[in-house]
């Protein structure tokens, strides 16, 4: 079972530094104020593409007011659509990243998981403050397109402002004759920044592996000990597993369920790994989940993932044994 609703990403991209090209692209339409507020970039490596907005006008930009409290909302989110064929181009799941900011805390990561189609909204931004906006998109993400040359269309637009951050609103309850503060955001549906580009990417040979989890048990001898690490009130003082599974390179891809108050994890989990090669790397790393502070670190294992189509079982770090196995389905597109 796959977990979606951690999202995320850490390190970085691979080739990000080495074989980044920008790609030509021809603008469909454009509104008036994204030409003259926002530059658009598309890079690519051969196997991430790269999506940058720059701010260069925001001043430009008539932000809505609120009228009660003439709050100005200069802050939005952005939408970014993938076509095919003029439908959007359709997935199993895929991770975007953002392109800056890959520092992980703990199960505390950035970026989005999609699943079914390929359209994914950034972060609420403030266009007073922020400069620029990227997105990193693996080119495992097109996965249902065939491998070669394929035409894409991207749609970039944004449909809400928002208040920048919360605002502090004095309220006057009368059941109870007092005042207090409320946090709240003010919102305006207002279409004010859009634009559809078409261009052209070769879409790499995509590989398919099925991952089968058959659960870990962690060690308990002279070096480690499960017992103690959680120590609650209510519950039990082993510690609440999960793992997670990092491809390409150290980039978040998918995550279990936790485990709670145990010293093995018995979960039988199923999922999809979408590959550039048969014996790409992937990374194994087991947590124990905290509520309150950075999740504890466990063991981390690298390998091949062509090396686990027998099936395996092996220890690291903490971790006395760890069962998993691969199903190449081999090239899908």
């Amino acid at each position: 079972m796959l977990v979606p609703a951690l999202t995320g990403c850490f390190g970085e991209p691979e080739n990000k530094k080495e074989r980044y090209s920008p790609v030509v692209f021809l603008v469909k339409e454009k509104s008036t104020l994204f030409s003259s507020g926002i530059t658009l970039t598309i890079d690519s490596t051969d196997r991430t593409l790269q999506l940058s907005l720059n701010f260069v006008s925001p001043k430009n930009i008539p932000f809505p007011i609120d009228k009660n409290y003439k709050d100005t909302l200069s802050a939005t989110a952005f939408k970014f659509e993938f076509y095919n064929n003029g439908k959007l181009v359709s997935l199993d799941r895929a991770v975007v990243c953002p392109s800056n900011g890959y520092l992980s805390e703990g199960r505390n990561y950035f970026g989005k998981e999609i699943f079914s189609q390929l359209e994914f909204a950034s972060d609420t931004i403030d266009l007073k403050e922020t400069t620029s906006l990227g997105m990193y998109v693996p080119f495992y993400a097109f996965q249902d397109l065939k491998l070669g040359k394929q035409d894409l269309e991207l749609k970039i637009y944004q449909t809400v402002f928002c208040s920048p951050s919360q605002r502090a609103i004095k309220y006057y309850d009368p059941a109870f004759k007092d005042s207090s503060l409320v946090y709240k955001k003010y919102y305006a549906e207002k279409i004010l920044l859009s634009a559809t580009v078409r261009f052209s990417i070769v879409v790499p040979p995509i590989y398919k592996t099925t991952l089968y989890g058959g659960g870990l048990e962690l060690r308990n001898d002279s070096t480690f000990s499960p017992v103690g690490m959680d120590n609650t009130i209510w519950n039990s003082s082993l510690p609440d597993i999960y793992w997670t599974v990092t491809y390409p390179k150290d980039q978040y891809y998918a995550r279990t369920p936790t485990q709670k108050s145990t010293a093995s994890y018995d979960g039988r989990d199923t999922f999809n790994i979408y590959h550039y090669s048969v014996n790409d790397s992937i990374v194994f790393t087991v947590y124990d989940y905290d509520d309150l502070s950075k999740d504890d670190w466990l063991g981390t294992w690298r390998g091949s993932l062509g090396g686990l189509s027998s099936g395996k079982r092996f220890g690291f770090g903490n971790v006395k044994w760890f069962d998993i196995k691969g199903k190449s389905s081999g090239i899908i597109n």
